[in-house]
């Protein structure tokens, strides 16, 4: 029980590990699994501190987790309502190419077509 706070900040760095490993995938995880265990880490640091272990790692294990939890709750990067699923049909749309041209979605009809697109938050 010496290393409460050594092992929340460990189940923190583990969570947030995943956490970037899976949006560099492009698979935005749910942010509540990944709220909750770093909600456990951040309980682990508290209990070490409350118990008063010699656990010089239990303040950043807190500090971490809770900038964490912050920033997943207020960050803008969210599936949005309607948003096409793999084997959906896309919307019809006309858009440029890439010399200007126009391009038609309705053009990539009966088709398989893999649609990558990326939108980034910074």
């Amino acid at each position: 029980m010496q290393h409460l706070g050594l092992i929340g900040l460990l189940l923190i760095l583990l969570a947030a590990a995943n956490w970037f490993w899976r949006a560099w995938r492009v698979n935005v995880p749910k942010p509540y699994v990944f709220q909750a265990f770093l909600l456990v880490g951040i309980a682990l640091g508290l209990v070490a501190l409350i118990l008063g272990h010699q656990d010089a790692v239990a303040p950043w294990t807190i500090g971490v987790g809770v900038l964490l939890v912050y920033l997943t709750a207020t960050g803008g990067q969210r599936l949005a309502d309607g948003a096409i699923d793999i084997g959906q049909t896309i919307p019809t749309f006309i858009a440029p190419d890439d010399k200007d041209n126009e391009f038609s979605s309705a053009s990539l009809s009966g088709s398989r077509v893999l649609l990558k697109f990326f939108r980034g938050h910074w």
